[in-house]
């Protein structure tokens, strides 16, 4: 059944559990504590990884489904003849000390390393921002596989229907999986989660669908361009060139991800991502090319082209993540909540309080 309230906040189960009483117009309140013993997430990125992990560590079992055929999300590595390319997040900070604690952890592991402090810009060789950013050892990809290693994580699966089913969470996916919990997690882009809800037995409210759907993304397309040279681009690896076209460019030998020459990854401005959208990639990666040229010394051998329609966010949700007011608890999280410049810490806090408030909740 739908489930349907008018409730809004952002936490929405601050004083009690509402749930509409069965052929009734009013609510019924529930115990403030409930048990939950399993928890379904949506969503193998950061977020959804962290808010795992940390059920997981407290006893509660955890399912994370997940489209892409592996973890990670935006926190991306592509494998090009046997080279890597960081063509999503670049790298990240640890500003709150809570994340810190969880970075630390990766260095102790060896997925994680500092890459440099400041911002490396074309402009202007002063370093202004002595903030220390990260990456991941093999890629940044390697962050979200060892968050996940231990988790009971499915990949390749989309999720096709979302029910609300006696106190149940019911999720079905494409390859006929089907799976219940009594709490949901929900962590993608948020406007991927409103599509997929749209399409779905299960309703929000108006007033908590327009609360959400005010979150919003940039877009962003990454050129990798294949090369058996090192380039020019100058330590750490990683510049912000003097462009309206291209916003970062990266190499992938310089910064420490491959261990043999193999090529540079540019970003495109959101502005150059909206505007070309649409066009061929052929046009898009000679157009990034003309932009940077002077920083690879020789022309490439190829490239690859991807687009990230949901790269960062513009516009966040004030918390870290949204408890909505049904029988059982569902949590929206992800980089769309809470205030932040980073991307991946934004991610990994509001997965991380997510999971904490589910915790307060369970008996």
């Amino acid at each position: 059944m739908a489930l349907m309230t008018g409730y809004s906040g952002t936490d929405m189960f601050s004083a009690t559990f509402m749930s509409i009483r069965s052929g009734s117009e009013g609510y019924e309140e529930l115990p403030k504590k409930i048990p939950i013993d399993r928890c379904l997430i949506i969503g193998a990125g950061i977020s959804g990884l962290v808010a795992g992990r940390k059920l997981q560590d407290q006893g509660i079992d955890i399912t994370v489904i997940d489209k892409g055929r592996g973890v990670g999300g935006r926190a991306s590595t592509r494998i090009i003849n046997g080279a890597r390319f960081d063509h999503g997040a670049q790298s990240f900070t640890a500003d709150d000390p809570r994340f810190r604690e969880l970075v630390e952890g990766f260095a102790d592991l060896g997925a994680a390393r500092v890459w440099y402090e400041g911002w490396p810009d074309e402009k202007d060789s002063e370093i202004k921002n002595r903030r220390v950013h990260y990456y991941g050892t093999n890629g940044m990809n390697h962050i979200p596989k060892s968050l996940a290693a231990g988790l009971d994580v499915i990949t390749g699966e989309k999720v096709t229907e979302i029910c609300f089913e006696k106190n149940l969470w019911k999720i079905v996916t494409s390859a006929g999986g089907n799976f219940k919990a009594p709490a949901l997690i929900m962590t993608p882009p948020m406007p991927q989660t409103l599509q997929l809800l749209s399409q779905c037995e299960f309703k929000l409210d108006p007033d908590t669908n327009r609360q959400l759907s005010k979150i919003s993304y940039d877009r962003c397309i990454a050129a990798m361009y294949i090369m058996d040279r090192q380039s020019k681009i100058p330590m750490p690896g990683g510049l912000v060139p003097d462009s309206s076209l291209v916003k970062w460019i990266s190499d992938s030998y310089t910064k420490g991800i491959t261990d043999e020459p193999c090529g540079v990854v540019a970003h495109s401005t959101a502005k150059f991502a909206q505007e070309r959208w649409d066009s061929d990639d052929e046009r898009i990666a000679s157009i990034l090319l003309a932009e940077i040229r002077d920083f690879l010394g020789y022309e490439p051998l190829g490239y690859r082209i991807h687009r990230w329609r949901y790269s960062q966010p513009n516009r966040t949700f004030p918390q870290r993540y949204f408890l909505f007011n049904g029988g059982s608890p569902l949590l929206f999280a992800g980089d769309g909540f809470g205030r932040g410049s980073c991307s991946i810490e934004a991610a990994a806090l509001s997965g991380m309080e997510a999971a904490e408030r589910l915790v307060e909740i369970h008996a």
